[in-house]
């Protein structure tokens, strides 16, 4: 649902399958926002965003779970 009011709105959208390919994908396409589940294989939506906040180019981006 999220994604289709989204793309509705013109918005860009990529998609993960788990935290290890979330933070890769994140890391090349600079995203302006984060939406991630909690519970995900490998790393968890709040270790995914641990991480990305430690690098200052992620430091501004809002994340939402």
């Amino acid at each position: 649902m999220i994604a289709h009011a989204l793309e509705n709105e013109k918005y860009q959208l990529d998609f993960a399958a788990n935290g290890k390919e979330g933070l890769r994908k994140a890391k090349i396409n600079n995203p302006d926002l984060v939406i991630t589940d909690v519970m995900m294989p490998d790393i968890d939506g709040y270790e995914v965003t641990r991480l990305l906040r430690r690098e200052s180019q992620f430091a501004h981006i809002p994340f939402w779970y």
